[in-house]
């Protein structure tokens, strides 16, 4: 795992093969013109950073080619705007894959312990639920709507993902909320409510979201 380039050579690994780095000049021009030096840059290198994020992603091919094409996006908006304080563009491009890449990981690192705290039966409840108040998607297996469900929670900040999970994982009241979060029960409803709303287009399941007491 690499945290710092140097030209082509990440820092206390093997030298990758060097392609020439181009200057990518001033940034003067249309964001047009900008956005033509950044396509003609990215495929003179895409097959060296194609590379380096499979090195990152262990070798998963699948993987490696979604994380560039998010970086490859993420990449073109910024150039746009940055394009006349960044000097060569290959190390440029390959920190900012690899800061993708390790987001990446950090997600999944966050989401595999926020599954360990839950027993599977617990989640395949909530996602069969799910089907359920989505009729339209029942081609969907179970595995696939548990993962919508898991990442919805994940995405909620701490403050509303404890209620959150307290009410409808473990399917406390709100007055036992109230009790185990030191919080008040307005409080609770409120955070209950919050978080609902923040998961409920992502769900597509009003049905299990009705707060009850």
């Amino acid at each position: 795992m690499y945290d710092a380039f140097d030209g082509g050579r990440p820092r206390g690994g093997r030298e990758i093969p060097r392609l020439d780095n181009r200057r990518t000049g001033a940034g003067e021009g249309s964001a047009r013109m900008r956005s033509a030096a950044f396509w003609q840059g990215w495929m003179e290198h895409k097959n060296y950073l194609l590379q380096l994020a499979l090195r990152w992603m262990s070798g998963n091919h699948a993987d490696a080619e979604d994380l560039l094409s998010r970086a490859c996006l993420k990449a073109h908006d910024r150039y746009l705007r940055d394009a006349p304080r960044i000097r060569k563009l290959r190390p440029w491009l390959a920190r900012l894959l690899h800061n993708v890449c390790m987001d990446e990981h950090r997600k999944r690192a966050v989401r595999n312990r926020v599954a360990e705290q839950f027993h599977p039966e617990q989640l395949e409840h909530l996602a069969i639920q799910t089907r359920a108040a989505r009729p339209h998607d029942e081609q969907n297996d179970v595995a696939e709507a548990v993962s919508t469900a898991l990442d919805a929670i994940i995405a909620m900040p701490n403050r509303l993902r404890h209620p959150f999970v307290l009410r409808f994982i473990y399917q406390y009241s709100n007055q036992e909320i109230a009790r185990h979060l030191a919080l008040t029960e307005v409080n609770v409803r409120k955070r209950i409510q919050l978080g609902r709303s923040l998961v409920r287009e992502r769900l597509g399941a009003s049905d299990i979201l009705d707060e009850g007491n």
